[in-house]
């Protein structure tokens, strides 16, 4: 699986939150690009893990 990560600030402290998870990459990176398109955060990461 794969799971997209929103990075961002609150209160002048680095916040991550798991957004959603993937079966496959591809599903993962054009989420990513919404979310940075759409959103005001500074990063996405995207983790693959064994489910």
């Amino acid at each position: 699986m794969w799971s997209v990560i929103k990075l961002g600030k609150f209160l002048g402290a680095d916040v991550s939150e798991s957004e959603r998870s993937f079966k496959t990459e591809q599903q993962a990176r054009e989420y990513a690009a919404l979310i940075i398109k759409l959103s005001g955060v500074y990063g996405v990461m995207i983790e693959y893990y064994n489910d």
